[in-house]
């Protein structure tokens, strides 16, 4: 429980300090990124894709369905990256 809960902490501090830094402002919010966090430590069967797996085409679809934002392939990476779930990407989604 108590390892849930600093991983929990750090993905939120991580999230904050994701919308602190960088160049532009982005268009999601805190809670967004934070949705966006929790979605991707799940299964992607949850949100209507036909397998378990992640990849970054199913990212950027997934955050285009949710928020209306279309981000290119490389961002996505350092989006996941950022968020600590990059390690959910495969290389083919499936």
């Amino acid at each position: 429980m108590l390892g849930r809960d600093l991983s929990a902490r750090s993905a939120k501090a991580t999230v904050r300090q994701f919308t602190i830094f960088g160049g532009r402002h982005s268009a999601l919010g805190v809670a967004d990124l934070d949705w966006i966090a929790q979605a991707f430590k799940g299964s992607a069967r949850d949100y209507g894709f036909d397998t378990d797996g992640w990849s970054n085409a199913r990212m950027r679809e997934l955050i285009n369905r949710q928020f209306g934002i279309s981000y290119s392939r490389v961002y996505v990476w350092q989006l996941a990256t950022r968020l600590g779930v990059s390690y959910r990407l495969g290389r083919n989604g499936a």
